[in-house]
């Protein structure tokens, strides 16, 4: 008989726990063909993960059976370049190496943290850190196991957001608003010059009383509306993740 087709295979970062491990978990057992690279910081906390699936996961009687075979840990960390550019260098080797290697078919930034860490931190986890995985994995994406180009138009590239992201983005001024919501810019001229706006209001407040935030970001254009005096932590949050939401848009932009 001919060889089964690859399986599909998505990677997910922030995989160890959570909704990543729900994902995970949500994507092998609704589907036989499948395959995860289960993305962990700590890569221990990723193997651990990876046991509670195969525990979870089997069952002998089914006709094709769920094996290890069908996750791979990696360790990443997106806010270390060289940590994601580590795996995907092994997710390369993987694509390539095996006899019946997976099909790469999707990538879900889901890495992230919440409110209360401090604007430098949320920024290089919830932006720069969705850019570092996306300018990693969407290339392979765009290439089969050969390098060659594929069109499968059934891939996919998704990231976990927050609704505070669009929210923050009706708060600020028009002219931040048509830079980051068109697509048409780059990271370079449209959004890191504008998170080094929000950093330098940040350090210049940051020993200040809360008043004086509020009017430096109001100064610069990124309000918080009503969660600049009631809930602060929501407004650096749901800056940082606007500004990968920014981003997604243009990767989309770029791998249509």
């Amino acid at each position: 008989p001919p060889p089964p087709p690859p399986r599909r295979s998505y990677l997910i970062t922030g995989a160890n726990k959570g909704q990543g491990l729900a994902l995970c978990r949500r994507i092998l057992s609704e589907f036989d063909d499948t395959h995860v690279f289960l993305c962990s910081r700590d890569v221990e906390k990723g193997h651990l993960a990876k046991s509670s699936l195969l525990s979870s996961l089997r069952d002998p009687s089914h006709p094709n059976p769920f094996d290890e075979s069908h996750i791979d840990v990696l360790s990443l960390d997106v806010t270390s370049q060289s940590s994601v550019d580590a795996a995907a260098s092994r997710v390369r080797s993987i694509l390539t190496s095996r006899p019946q290697s997976p099909k790469f078919t999707g990538v879900i930034s889901n890495a992230g943290i919440l409110w209360g860490y401090p604007l430098p931190r949320l920024l290089d986890v919830c932006a720069t850190g969705v850019k570092r995985v996306l300018d990693a994995f969407a290339p392979l994406l765009r290439c089969d196991g050969d390098g060659d180009d594929d069109d499968d138009d059934s891939k996919r590239i998704v990231v976990v957001t927050s609704g505070l992201s669009p929210l923050m983005m009706s708060y600020a001024r028009p002219s931040h608003r048509d830079a980051l919501s068109s697509g048409d810019g780059t990271w370079d001229d449209a959004i890191r010059p504008r998170m080094d706006q929000c950093l330098e209001a940040h350090v210049s407040a940051e020993n200040a009383p809360l008043s004086t935030r509020i009017e430096k970001f109001d100064r610069i254009g990124f309000p918080g509306g009503p969660f600049a005096e009631a809930a602060p932590d929501f407004h650096m949050y749901g800056l940082a993740k606007m500004f990968g939401d920014a981003y997604m848009k243009i990767v989309a932009r770029d791998y249509p």
